[in-house]
């Protein structure tokens, strides 16, 4: 047996990730305060950053200050890539393919989504739940959706947490399958400089008259940028609201200020793609909804994935936030009274969700429907 005083936190030790990433930060501040390199760290894996005809020097000088502190750097191809216009770090892929343009692109790297698929399959296919194996794919799924635009794995990480036991496991099992899907399909993230364009603003509202027998929606647009200035309002089909009423619910109004919000996004996609948006919502358990994108109500939560899909298409950066139903400018437009939206253009909302057909009201796709 031997002894030896650590001089380090071993990695699996309690406060190991924390201690190895405040020296990974205090190489990271020498490297650019005293050399001016470009240099960062992601937990163990570090990213340097050069011109083209720098880069031999730029490398060469960060390995023998590194050298002179006594680190040792592993000289193998693969811990030690050499320069190139896309790389990988722990798991996520860096493209400058678009720094012409402005843009740094961020995706997973090859294999990862279908490694997490290949995890998730014996689940999927009907396998009881493995509380350590769920756990371990709840991991994954958030770090592989962190690199993709929209939160696509949120409802099935949330309902693997709370919903996967009993008759609720079939829910989780369908989220999950959601998630990859959308993650099979993801484009890169691109990050670029920050926008000085003005953001598009949206208020909505939902209304249930005559003890709820009645629910409509509306919304209210403004873009500052092109002048647009429109307004929508529709009465919930009555299906829909039975579905919305299954278990017993008698009110719906929770129901009725996220639907809107869907509609909203749908009806005015082309407008908001790549766009900020700032949505007011003046009910505030819908409002926590889509800042988590999740609900423990199984209606809404069904409704929720479909706003990760449509935000992950439009490549929209949504903002929501509280607004007093007294200063909420789509409560008349909720219950169909259009007088008051003098200069604004009414449209006609677009129900049919991605995909559809026609103008044919789909919301059925929309929630949960025993």
């Amino acid at each position: 047996v031997r002894f030896f005083e650590a001089v380090a936190l071993p990695f699996g030790a309690i406060s190991a990730v924390t201690g190895f990433n405040r020296a990974a930060r205090a190489l990271r501040i020498c490297l650019s305060r005293l050399l001016l390199l470009v240099v960062s760290n992601f937990f163990d894996d570090y990213c340097q950053l050069e011109l083209e005809g720098l880069k031999v020097s730029a490398r060469n000088t960060a390995e023998e200050f590194i050298d002179l502190l006594g680190w040792k750097i592993s000289q193998s191809g693969k811990a030690l890539p050499s320069f190139a216009s896309e790389f990988v770090m722990l798991g996520a892929q860096i493209s400058f393919e678009e720094a012409d343009q402005g843009f740094v692109l961020v995706h997973n790297k090859p294999g990862r989504v279908e490694s997490i698929r290949q995890m998730a399959k014996p689940f999927l296919e009907g396998g009881p739940p493995d509380a350590r194996i769920l756990q371990s794919l709840k991991g994954k799924l958030l770090f592989a959706s962190s690199h993709t635009f929209g939160r696509c794995a949120q409802v099935a990480t949330q309902s693997i947490c709370h919903d996967c036991a009993g008759d609720q496991v079939d829910s989780t099992r369908q989220a999950v399958a959601f998630a990859l899907s959308l993650l099979g399909d993801a484009k890169p993230r691109r990050v670029g400089p920050w926008s000085y364009l003005p953001p598009v603003v949206i208020f909505t509202d939902g209304a249930c008259e005559q003890d709820g027998e009645v629910v409509s929606l509306g919304a209210v647009l403004i873009d500052p940028l092109s002048g647009r200035q429109e307004v929508l309002g529709a009465e919930v089909l009555a299906v829909v609201v039975q579905a919305w009423r299954a278990g017993g619910k008698r009110q719906v109004i929770f129901f009725a200020e996220i639907y809107p919000i869907l509609i909203a996004k749908k009806t005015w996609a082309k407008l908001l793609e790549g766009r900020r948006v700032l949505i007011f919502i003046d009910n505030e358990a819908a409002k926590f909804s889509f800042v988590r994108n999740y609900s423990a109500q199984i209606n809404a939560t069904a409704m929720l994935p479909e706003n990760a899909q449509l935000d992950f298409h439009s490549q929209a950066l949504c903002w929501y936030s509280r607004v007093p139903s007294k200063n909420n400018i789509a409560d008349a437009a909720s219950r169909l009274a259009f007088e008051s939206y003098v200069g604004f253009r009414k449209v006609a909302p677009i129900f049919s969700l991605l995909g559809g057909r026609g103008r044919r009201h789909r919301q059925l796709c929309l929630c949960q429907v025993d």
